[in-house]
């Protein structure tokens, strides 16, 4: 590692008065380090990932490795705070040896906030996953977290990672006081795993009073501006590095002219015209939209893929190619020339070519092929249209390759279809492979083209990430999906504004649990019953902080002898990835009866019938069902809808093994096997079977068949 520099103390000095910033380079906000690890001041490049830097764009960044290296910030007033941020840029890097990457147990960032009346306090704690790394330099998530909540986050899974990575970090809601501390602890189990930051900055956006700027300035290309429901924008054309806007309601930004890098929405819908231009020259060229839709239309703009052999093109706005194709120099096609550019033909699985002046909506992405400079990188690719609305549908077809198609041979080739991502916000796949409206014989996987890799990548909703793959599909990026058999037609894909990757990234919010109350009635009474879900969550995360997302293991709705009080069992529940296992619910009546099953929540919740097989959409009707006084009527709640017709018999019961005193016993009919959290085998025990084992403490996992159940032993007698 060359040009380092060992730090040991305070450093720099404050910045300007409308952003303080450290970025190791020159005057800085002022800093000191501490703790066990090495830290490092480098604008060299790691071993991995391959052609990054420790620092943004070769300059110097803080390197830290080999223990915990905690940068505390000076204090700073964040008096008046009008909207302020923290940000900075991460990296997740490795030099060479064995182990390198970043890991969930044992790789970590804190964040810290304090003021003069508050000691520093954790707002967010970013995790490795399974040897992550990412370029500090590269595209990412724009991770932003509330400053007054506690937020967990970790990377998507899959080695170097290009779109799911949190490499941007954004806190809003910062407490106003006179004297704000940031700490920001770094902390690798290896000396070849090295996180490394950069260009941390507050950030006091300036607002529009109506007559003059905040500062009586003038808006500079570095600048951040507030909206909000009072603040408004001058008219006249106008650059800056990024919006933060909020708004009870919508947040209305028409008939004005400007290009911004980053338009962070941290509050209600967001309406847009053309006037306004998302430009990566200037950020990250992205809509970060927290809740809420995006409406109207929009201009975007990104550098030209130059890197040589195929790339994979989806513009993010409803526009026509010959719009794009305006802005790409040296460009091989035209009706005399060999053409360069082509789009999928699903119903006949071959590619067919644009010439000049072929006008076709954008959402349909396309291919381009051509040696490295084949596109001039300086040039820009500039786009403008309407955006795709709050729902679009992608019409898949099928059909059976031929001699005259790319594929060598047919057989396990039937069925692909080209998509593209329509928004100009990136896509969570996991929401739109497991959506309920996915048509039902196309495969719940996604395929990524690499263009520097020059190869494909996948998602798969139940397995995950296969070869470094994320699911994240990123604005002007494309996807393949096949259908498993012919559907015997067009079939409708819907991809949604609510499939849009947050900006939390893939998170689990510690401070803001849901809860979702159903009903189970008879002529009898009824039974209330509640469901605390954090659907986001990944629970391999962080299992010392896990224990109180336990499963509460079957909810009961007992009508026996019912006494006409509602009862309130809570089960507290984290589907895993595959969303196996739902959440058991167990009827019983004393007599025959008709049981009704009702959602009083208005989220989605899906009810599996285990005995018919049958599921039914809770947010669109009850379920009625006789039940009967000889045993149990037995049911899954599910958070979204089976990804197969075909339920296992083994999946009918999911009742775990009882570890009570140091003794295990299997009352069930089934062979279950138990895991600890890194997933470690520990015993098999048969049905019937009793077994002695007296170290369990913290969380594990039973398995058995299709059924995964979570379960935190406490160790206590």
């Amino acid at each position: 590692m060359s040009k380092m520099l060992l730090l040991m103390g305070a450093v720099c000095l404050l910045s300007t008065t409308h952003a303080q910033i450290c970025d190791f380079d020159g005057p800085n906000w002022a800093y000191q380090l501490s703790g066990n690890g090495t830290a490092t001041i480098s604008s060299s490049s790691p071993y991995s990932p391959t052609g990054a830097t420790f620092g943004i764009e070769n300059s110097n960044g803080l390197a830290a490795s080999g223990g915990s290296v905690l940068l505390t910030l000076d204090t700073i007033s964040t008096i008046p705070s009008h909207g302020s941020l923290f940000t900075f840029k991460l990296g997740a890097n490795a030099l060479s040896g064995s182990g390198r990457g970043m890991d969930a147990s044992s790789d970590y960032v804190v964040v810290r906030v304090g003021t003069s009346v508050s000691t520093l306090t954790e707002v967010l704690r970013i995790k490795g996953y399974s040897n992550a790394q990412w370029d500090i330099n590269s595209v990412h998530q724009n991770l932003i977290v509330d400053a007054q909540s506690t937020t967990v986050a970790s990377p998507y899974e899959g080695g170097e990672i290009k779109y799911g990575a949190p490499g941007t970090v954004t806190l809003f809601n910062l407490p106003s006081d006179s004297a704000v501390v940031f700490q920001v602890e770094m902390h690798s189990d290896r000396t070849n795993e090295v996180w490394s930051v950069d260009d941390l900055a507050l950030i006091t956006p300036k607002y529009w009073d109506g007559v003059t700027w905040s500062n009586g300035g003038s808006l500079a290309q570095s600048d951040y501006v507030l909206l909000n429901d009072t603040l408004g924008f001058p008219s006249g054309a106008h650059a800056c590095a990024g919006v933060i806007a909020s708004s009870s309601g919508t947040t209305l930004f028409q008939n004005k002219a400007l290009t911004t890098g980053t338009w962070i929405q941290l509050a209600g819908n967001l309406a847009v015209d053309s006037g306004l231009t998302l430009t990566d020259s200037l950020g990250s060229g992205q809509l970060f939209i927290k809740n809420g839709m995006v409406l109207g239309s929009l201009s975007m703009e990104r550098r030209a893929l130059s890197s040589g052999g195929w790339r994979h093109l989806s513009v993010p706005v409803r526009t026509t190619y010959g719009d794009l194709s305006e802005d790409l120099t040296q460009v091989n096609y035209g009706p005399s020339a060999s053409p360069s550019i082509f789009a999928w033909d699903a119903g006949n699985s071959s590619w067919y070519s644009f010439y000049d002046g072929t006008s076709i909506t954008k959402h349909q992405p396309v291919v381009l092929f051509g040696g490295q400079g084949w596109i001039d990188s300086t040039n820009r690719m500039k786009v403008s249209g309407e955006i795709a609305p709050i729902v679009d549908t992608i019409w898949l077809d099928y059909s059976t390759p031929t001699a005259q198609s790319p594929f060598a041979v047919s057989v396990g080739n039937e069925g692909w279809n080209f998509i593209g991502n329509p928004y100009p916000f990136p896509l969570d796949l996991e929401l739109l492979l497991s959506d309920a409206d996915l048509p039902t014989l196309l495969a719940p996987t996604a395929y990524l083209w690499s263009t520097e890799e020059q190869q494909y990548r996948s998602y798969n909703v139940a397995s995950g990430a296969i070869g470094s793959a994320t699911p994240v599909v990123a604005p002007w990026q494309g996807f393949w999906m096949q259908f498993d058999s012919n559907p015997g037609g067009l079939q409708p894909l819907y991809i949604k504004q609510s499939h849009r990757a947050l900006p939390e990234g893939d998170q689990l919010r510690k401070s803001s649990v849901s809860t979702h109350d159903f009903v189970v009635r008879s002529d009898s009474g009824e039974v209330r019953l509640v469901v605390a879900d954090m659907p986001g969550g990944d629970v391999r995360w962080d299992y010392q902080r896990d224990h109180k997302q336990k499963n509460s293991g079957v909810l009961s709705a007992n009508l026996v002898g019912f006494s006409g009080r509602d009862e309130f069992p809570l089960s507290l529940k984290v589907l895993d990835k595959g969303h196996k296992g739902g959440i058991p619910l167990e009827v019983k009546v004393d007599k025959y009866t008709v049981v009704e099953i009702a959602l009083e929540s208005d989220q989605q919740w899906w009810l599996e019938d285990i005995s018919t097989g049958k599921w039914v959409n809770l947010l669109k009707s009850s379920h009625k069902v006789l039940a009967s006084p000889n045993g149990k009527s037995r049911f899954r709640l599910w958070r979204r809808k089976a990804l197969t017709r075909e339920v296992s018999v083994e999946h009918e019961r999911c009742e775990v093994p009882v570890h009570e005193k140091g003794i295990i016993t299997n009352s069930s009919g089934l062979t279950w096997e138990l895991y600890t959290a890194s997933g470690a085998h520990l015993l098999s025990i048969a049905p019937g079977e009793t077994v002695a084992y007296y170290n369990l403490s913290g969380l594990y996992f039973w398995k058995c068949g299709e059924c995964v159940e979570k379960v935190y032993y406490s160790g206590n007698p």
